[in-house]
This record gives structure tokens, sequence and C-alpha cells, in this order.
């Protein structure tokens, strides 16, 4: 009877203490891992597209230019590798000139 009441309460503490715990619940930073990111170009000089700190998440307009990028998507979880890096950067190291980064934006505008 003693080993009954015990396990017994194993159980009740077992369920009461999960009852209690939160889920996990998945952070921005790990979303973003996981999904499309897009980012807008900033700069405006004809120079500096593989440069992550010329982009922002916030969309701008995108006229109808060709010598910046102007909208860039691409699957984060492509560019996780090296991980001293964020996705954005290693996307963008992976283009071996600016104007290939242009080449391959969603959309462009001008100078």
């Amino acid at each position: 009877m003693k080993k009954y009441i015990l396990g017994l309460t194993a159980i009740v503490l077992a369920v009461a203490g999960s009852a209690f715990t939160a889920p996990k619940t998945i952070s921005a930073p790990e979303m973003n891992h996981k999904a499309t990111q897009t980012w807008y170009y900033t700069g405006t000089g004809l120079s500096g597209d593989r440069v992550a700190a010329n982009y922002q998440t916030s969309s701008i307009e995108c006229n109808t230019g060709v010598q910046l990028p102007c909208e860039i998507q691409f699957d984060a979880s492509q560019y996780m590798i090296p991980a001293s890096h964020t996705p954005l950067e290693n996307y963008l190291a992976s283009f071996s000139t600016d104007a290939a980064v242009t080449n391959a934006a969603v959309s462009k505008k001008s100078n």
C-alpha cells in the first residue's frame, strides 16, 4: 500500500508541476532564421550593396531604377553558417560583386 501511495503521489506531483510550466515559445530571432527575410537597401552610392549596415527591415519606396538593389529576400535558414555572422551578412557575402546583389534583388531603385 505504501508503494501505491508513493507512486500516486509522484504522478500527482508530476502532473501538477507540468501544469505550471510555460510552453517553449519561439523568440523573434529564432523565427527569423526559419523564415524568408526581406531587407531594404538604404545606401545611396553605387558601392556598398554587400554591406549589412546599408539594409533595414522597414520597407521603403522602390522606384523603377536599375542601378541599386531596393528589396532583397532570402531563406535565412540557408545562410546560418558561419554562426558568427547574421544571415544577412552571410547572404551578402555569398555574392562576389555589388552588381550581383543588384541583379538578385527582388526590386531595384535608381541612385
